[in-house]
């Protein structure tokens, strides 16, 4: 049998490889094995469903797309849905424009994942394999329009109070006093505009938002999920990190 060049061999495997992808991969951002998931075409499967679902506003459609409870985190706090009949009576509020508009405007090739989930619009709202279907498992939706005033996040450390809230501006804003500085006072550090990210799925959802000044960076983050050996201490209400250019962030515990 005659053999190939060496370099003819070469451009036949490199060939090969771009005509057969890896199976597990959306994308450059997602490859479904951080899920446990190996099959692309259940998953294509699942995100046709919604879509059609979400652009006709198909309650029934929808019931079979999400896990039960199914939690929501909206402007008033957060709840569960337990059943169908109350998704159905619901639909409207848990699945309003901006949730259905970031599900409907999501690349496919450009979505998100780790072994927390499916990311669609940014964390608006979180997929995951469950048994052998993909379903959501929770949707962060903050309205239609920005709060004025409304209150994010609020912890304290041991050197300051930290206020995360919005101002007439979608972006939220982040304040600090350094004690004993009253609160009704100017406070020592106030930048207007930041991003908000959600992270995490079920009873693991959470916020974190961070903001720049110059060349330090400060991230405030809600309470998740912890392993053992990083357990929050009693009363925490989640940490604040501070980083200055490429300097490791230090993190410290905020109540």
């Amino acid at each position: 049998m005659k053999r190939l060049p060496l370099q003819f061999a070469v451009i036949f495997l490199i060939n090969v490889t771009t005509a057969f992808p890896e199976s597990s991969r959306l994308g450059e951002s997602c490859d479904l094995r951080a899920i446990g998931a190996t099959d692309v075409k259940t998953f294509l499967e699942f995100d046709r469903d919604l879509r059609s679902a979400m652009s006709k506003q198909d309650a029934v459609a929808v019931v079979f797309l999400v896990k039960h409870p199914l939690r929501i985190n909206d402007d008033h706090g957060s709840f569960y849905l337990n059943d169908a009949a109350s998704l159905q009576s619901r639909f409207q509020e848990v699945f309003p424009p901006r949730v259905r508009t970031a599900i409907l405007k999501q690349p496919v090739d450009a979505l998100f994942c780790n072994s927390s989930g499916i990311m669609y619009g940014n964390g608006v709202v979180w997929v995951n394999l469950t048994g052998k279907r993909y379903a959501i498992e929770t949707i962060n939706s903050l309205g239609s329009s920005p709060a004025t005033g409304k209150i994010q996040f609020v912890c304290e450390t041991d050197k300051e109070r930290i206020v995360v809230d919005t101002w007439n501006i979608a972006e939220p804003r982040y304040r600090t006093w350094k004690k004993p500085r009253a609160l009704t006072d100017k406070p020592d550090l106030e930048i207007q505009k930041g991003d908000q990210h959600f992270e995490g799925t079920g009873s693991c959802a959470h916020s974190t938002w961070t903001f720049m000044s110059g060349a330090t960076r400060f991230i405030a983050e809600e309470l998740g999920c912890f392993g053992d050996s990083n357990t929050p201490p009693e009363g925490a209400r989640g940490t604040l990190g501070i980083s200055i250019s490429d300097n490791p962030q230090t993190t410290t515990w905020c109540f």
